[in-house]
C-alpha cells in the first residue's frame, strides 16, 4: 500500500505489546505530523546500527515536529533487552 502525504496510519495489527503507551495514543500523537514507523529487529545488527540514526534525524527535524514509531519484529521467539533497545 503506498503511503502519500495526509494518508491516515494504517492500523499495526498483531502488535503485541505497545511500549510508552496504545496504538489509540500512538495515532493521536502523530495525527498532523511527518511520522516514519520504523521496522526492526534486537538480533539484527544493521537493525541495531541504524536505531542511532533514527534518533538523530527525529533530533535534527525536530523543528518541522517528526514522530517515529518502531516497530520490533523479532526473527527468533526470544529476544533478549527489546524494553532497553526500543528507546529511540
Amino acid at each position: 500500500m503506498a503511503m502519500r502525504i495526509g494518508t491516515t496510519m494504517p492500523a499495526l495489527e498483531g502488535a503485541t505489546e505497545w511500549f510508552g503507551g496504545t496504538q489509540a495514543h500512538a495515532e493521536e500523537a502523530v495525527m498532523g505530523h511527518p511520522t516514519l514507523v520504523h521496522f526492526w529487529s534486537a538480533s539484527c545488527g544493521i537493525c541495531e546500527e541504524n536505531l542511532p540514526r533514527v534518533g538523530q534525524w527525529r533530533d535534527e527535524k525536530k523543528e518541522q515536529g517528526p514522530r517515529v514509531i518502531a516497530v520490533h519484529m523479532p526473527r527468533y521467539e526470544a529476544v533478549p533487552m527489546v524494553e532497553e533497545k526500543a528507546t529511540v
